[in-house]
């Protein structure tokens, strides 16, 4: 289970902890959960603002490139 119970949108999404976002790109830390719930709310956890996100957009670069 989610540490935050909340719908998570982005298809990079791993996992979350209390202040932190696990993705396929990386792990996000955020100051405080205010800050974390902005960033859900922006990116992570918003359609279509998902597709915005720096990271998530590295990562569909990254299998759009891929071969196989």
């Amino acid at each position: 289970m989610h540490y935050s119970r909340r719908t998570w949108i982005c298809p990079y999404f791993k996992y979350d902890e209390k202040r932190r976002v696990h993705c396929e790109a990386g792990v996000i830390r955020m100051p405080d959960e205010q800050a974390m719930k902005d960033l859900a709310d922006a990116y992570c956890g918003n359609l279509p603002g998902w597709e915005k996100c720096p990271l998530a957009r590295c990562m569909s670069a990254f299998y759009e490139r891929k071969p196989g």
